[in-house]
């Protein structure tokens, strides 16, 4: 209940700019002690702020501000484990057939993956990256759908809720490729900012097959925003490299984890 709480917490926030304490306490009927202790946790993922009697959000200079600083810039970002993340990208290729509706989000492993589909047949292809939707929109035989929103700066994509409503105009979607900021057993996919892991929620409950692309980097990392509980058992693929050690490959399969490790 607490966490559905958050995450419409963190919806109302991001429709109306701002929100009081005595509106959450009369919206969810509990004490206005619990409501501060959420607004606090929602502090500490870094774009809201408490104020007297509730919480607004950050103002955009101030968000991107912490986006600079807390994401690397893309070049950095893609030179980052090329080779690992260029073989998951491969392996990844060869799970999707074609004739597929699929999501793409904005991750530098995701776009490797970008890379590799161009040959596919009657792909629909939806993705919040300006990146992703640019270049396969070049592909005749690929058709693409950008989810519109707004626009982060540091990654060239789109999150939050108005992209989360253009998923209502998708029944479904067979497979959704997803990366993630930081990943843990424990813990599930996580993200730095809890717009990206609003969206990224609602594409994996729309999905049938959920592929994880995720470099050993990956592994033990912390993020604020968890993807709205995205644990360890709502990826049914798992595509990693093999500096990920044995024993938390072990654990994941354990969990009935199809985990598949590239160039292993």
């Amino acid at each position: 209940m607490k966490n559905d709480r958050t995450a419409q917490i963190r919806q109302i926030l991001f429709r109306d700019g701002k929100v009081s304490c005595s509106e959450l306490v009369k919206m969810f009927d509990v004490t206005p002690a619990t409501i501060r202790r959420d607004l606090s946790e929602l502090e500490k993922e870094g774009q809201i702020r408490r104020t007297h009697g509730g919480a607004e959000l950050l103002r955009r200079k101030e968000q991107e501000a912490r986006e600079i600083s807390v994401v690397p810039p893309w070049p950095a970002r893609t030179y980052s484990c090329r080779k690992e993340k260029e073989a998951i990208a491969r392996r990844i290729s060869s799970l999707i057939p074609d004739n597929s509706t699929i999501f793409i989000d904005n991750g530098t492993t995701v776009f490797e993956v970008v890379k590799q589909i161009t040959g596919h047949n009657n792909l629909t292809v939806i993705s919040n990256s300006l990146r992703a939707s640019e270049y396969l929109g070049m592909y005749p035989n690929i058709q693409v759908y950008f989810l519109g929103g707004k626009i982060a700066h540091s990654m060239l994509a789109s999150s939050g809720i108005m992209a989360s409503d253009c998923l209502s105009y998708f029944t479904s979607i067979d497979y959704c490729i997803v990366s993630a900021d930081a990943f843990s057993i424990e813990n599930g996919l996580r993200e730095h900012f809890m717009e990206t892991a609003i969206l990224k929620k609602a594409i994996i409950d729309k999905s049938s097959v959920v592929i994880a692309a995720l470099d050993h980097s990956k592994f033990g990392k912390t993020a604020s925003a968890p993807i709205c509980n995205c644990n360890v058992q709502d990826i049914d693929i798992l595509v990693t490299d093999s500096a990920v050690p044995e024993n938390i490959l072990s654990s994941l399969r354990e969990k009935r984890i199809n985990v598949v490790v590239a160039g292993g």
